[in-house]
């Protein structure tokens, strides 16, 4: 950690790494391919045989708890290196 101009501690230079993966991701990625956010859930769930079920409990921690689970942060990661989905 340092000290900032502003006397604020910072805890890393860039904050933000590839492997984040937060609500505007999703939102961007999700409008990109004309898809609401759930619709992003379940596309990104079908590429790892996540079952419907599981997509909505997930989908609702999501919306609670911005919880992002494995299936939607690989599919985000991808997308950033390949916009151009293949599902």
């Amino acid at each position: 950690m340092e000290v900032n101009d502003m006397g604020l501690l910072t805890v890393w230079d860039n904050p933000r790494t590839e492997s984040d993966v937060d609500e505007v991701d999703i939102f961007t990625f999700a409008r990109s391919l004309n898809l609401s956010e759930y619709e992003f859930f379940c596309t990104a769930a079908k590429r790892w045989g996540v079952t419907q079920e599981r997509v909505q409990e997930d989908f609702k921690e999501y919306l609670w708890l911005n919880a992002v689970p494995f299936y939607v942060s690989d599919w985000v990661r991808m997308l950033r290196i390949s916009p151009s989905p293949s599902c």
